[in-house]
């Protein structure tokens, strides 16, 4: 018998290892419905249901943290329809959350979806990486997160120099298992030192999935837009 959302994701977040489980789903589950039902007039995400939200973007969002020091503040880089920022901030309510969105109709859907979940933690700001609006932000960020933006030489280019030296940027990479050398000059030329890839398993997704993890060592060189 197939297993309903609920029961899933409440499966999933223990095997992760996420605390307060019951109030993590409830909320995750909250979050799933006003994102389905803003979907209708907008296009966030191509899932049309809790049940496709859960593994795909719930666990999927959740399951590479586990290898990761949330450093405050953490940012998440082009945060889309919210994740993987929103799931992290459901799960760890006490964590400093920034969602950097340049697009106005899903800035301000994120907005509303924080406030509407009472997620104090989360700040949105609507810019890009490298807009006006991220300024604040450079050289001071613990944990930078990208999901689907670019291909891994950009990323590095617009996560790592938000970082403060030694903080981390979270890169989900899908089924990228090994970085190019171009991906590697493209980190160290940001200011990335230490360089590891994590094999990632999502519970309940058979899909498989990678987390590049890269350590600011240094300010990096500027590189042309």
């Amino acid at each position: 018998m197939r297993q309903a959302p609920k029961a899933k994701l409440e499966a999933g977040l223990r095997t992760l290892g996420i605390p307060r489980v019951a109030a993590v789903c409830a909320k995750l589950i909250e979050f799933g419905n006003l994102l389905l039902k803003e979907n209708k007039r907008t296009n966030l995400t191509g899932a049309r249901s809790i049940d496709e939200l859960v593994a795909e973007h719930f666990l999927d969002s959740l399951a590479p943290l586990q290898f990761v020091e949330l450093a405050q503040p953490i940012v998440d880089v082009g945060s889309g329809a919210g994740f993987p920022g929103i799931p992290l901030a459901i799960a760890f309510p006490k964590k400093r959350v920034v969602l950097l969105e340049p697009r106005a109709k899903r800035s301000v859907f994120l907005s509303t979806a924080a406030h509407t979940l009472g997620l104090e933690n989360v700040s949105v700001i609507k810019t890009s990486a490298r807009g006006a609006g991220a300024t604040p932000l450079a050289d001071k960020a613990g944990t930078v997160l990208i999901r689907a933006v670019a291909r891994p030489a950009i990323s590095f280019r617009l996560g790592l120099p938000l970082l403060r030296i030694g903080g981390q940027l979270v890169l989900y990479e899908g089924r990228a298992a090994q970085a190019t050398l171009e991906d590697r000059r493209a980190a160290a030329a940001a200011g990335g030192g230490e360089f590891s890839i994590r094999r990632v398993a999502v519970p309940g997704f058979s899909a498989t999935r990678h987390v590049w993890l890269i350590r600011k060592a240094t300010k990096g060189r500027k590189v042309p837009s």
